[in-house]
């Protein structure tokens, strides 16, 4: 009975594949568990290993941390977990970084737009293509807290990003890495004048210009800006004198 009392286990690195996956899917729909926090990173669980994962988070209600970030997750896979977590009410943090869920982007914006517990989400290095249903999607969620979509270089920040006007929740938000050039900036800034919530901006290692720094530098200017820790590494096209200038702010920049 004492491993029902299990509230923690950590088998990241470890090749368990689908089949230790399946116990442990299985342990987790008893109901006197009470693990409220899994790390499976790198454990090669595949598609089948995610569908039992989603069947146990169907029923499951301690698990609040989920970390399956690296184990060969497709499009199967996904829209098994995306579905399950559309009905799960205690998961609060999801991070399922560098796994291959391109095509299920229907399923990951119905999912942000029904689940009412993730508060962190970090889907960076997983193919994700922006559209409509996606910006919507977050745009309506009253409870993510801090999303991570860096590196997904297909996201169409231009367009994706007027997210950020209507949400009022997102405090931190992750965007190295996705081909944002001068227009996403545009995007981000017109957006950022309507938001109240957003403190942490992550925009480094982009294709950010002069122009869009500057854009940057007069929103960040205002008083009513709520960003207070701004991200700019590896955006080597702007120049030592505007790097100055943003340095000069009273929040802090990395540059």
């Amino acid at each position: 009975k004492n491993h029902l009392k299990l509230t923690s286990l950590d088998l990241r690195n470890n090749p368990i594949g689908p089949t230790s996956c399946q116990q442990i899917s299985e342990y987790l729909k008893l109901p006197q568990v009470q693990l409220k926090s899994l790390k499976l990173n790198q454990g090669n669980i595949s598609d089948a290993g995610c569908t039992y994962l989603s069947q146990a988070l169907e029923v499951n209600e301690s698990l609040q941390k989920l970390f399956i970030a690296s184990n060969n997750i497709e499009e199967k896979g996904s829209i098994s977990l995306f579905q399950a977590l559309s009905l799960n009410k205690t998961l609060d943090t999801l991070v399922l970084d560098n796994n291959d869920i391109s095509k299920s982007g229907i399923e990951l914006a119905t999912m942000i737009s029904k689940n009412t517990a993730i508060k962190r989400l970090s889907i960076a290095r997983c193919g994700i293509v922006g559209s409509s249903a996606l910006c919507d999607a977050i745009s309506k969620n009253d409870t993510l807290d801090k999303l991570n979509i860096a590196e997904n270089k297909h996201l169409h920040p231009e367009k994706m990003l007027e997210f950020i006007s209507t949400n009022e929740t997102l405090s931190c938000l992750n965007l190295q890495s996705c081909s944002m050039d001068d227009r996403g900036i545009k995007t981000l800034v017109n957006s950022l004048h309507h938001n109240q919530s957003l403190t942490l901006l992550d925009i480094s290692d982009n294709k950010i210009t002069d122009i869009g720094g500057q854009r940057l530098l007069t929103l960040l200017s205002q008083p009513k800006c709520t960003i207070r820790s701004l991200s700019l590494r590896s955006n080597f096209q702007i120049t030592q004198e505007l790097r100055d200038e943003l340095r000069q702010l009273e929040i802090m920049v990395e540059l």
